[in-house]
């Protein structure tokens, strides 16, 4: 199954990151998240870019037209790993602790992150905007410009 990384865009599953250091859970979280959105900053400033340069209107709409589809691609390409690494955060592991002390309560995809902990809670606020923008928010988008395409993606037929 690790060939689907590749179609999930799973950037980092290419590159083995322990060569350049300790790359953590939360370096992976960031870096898979981040990137992507800055891919689509790049997709909007060359759309605007190239839009401006544009004298007629009808080559402007096509300008739109693609920097549109390179976003859709993007966002397609990369919302299944995005989503995947985000909801990672909300899997914690319980270890028994013995009668003395209470159970250990640790993240699954790091285990030196204690759930519930300093560390874990600082995160929470990310996590919680990267859930609003990957899982939350690409499907809505998709949802948005198809309902704003309904019309001309199935149009009445005349009886």
């Amino acid at each position: 199954m690790a060939w689907a990384n590749y179609l999930n865009f799973d950037l980092l599953s290419w590159v083995p990151m322990e060569c350049f250091g300790r790359f953590g859970y939360f370096d992976q979280l960031v870096s898979t998240t981040l990137a992507p959105l800055a891919g689509l900053g790049v997709v909007a400033l060359v759309t605007a870019a190239r839009r401006a340069t544009a004298a007629a209107l009808d080559r402007r709409a096509e300008i739109y037209s693609q920097g549109t589809y390179a976003a859709l691609l993007l966002t397609f390409c990369v919302l299944p790993g995005c989503s995947s690494i985000t909801f990672r955060f909300l899997s914690c592991a319980r270890y028994d602790a013995g009668d003395y002390e209470d159970d250990l309560l640790v993240l699954h995809a790091d285990p030196a992150v204690e759930c519930r902990g300093d560390r874990w809670n600082a995160w929470r606020g990310y996590v919680g905007m990267m859930l609003c923008v990957y899982p939350i928010g690409i499907p809505l988008s998709y949802f948005c410009v198809l309902y704003r395409l309904r019309r001309e993606l199935d149009p009445a037929l005349d009886d």
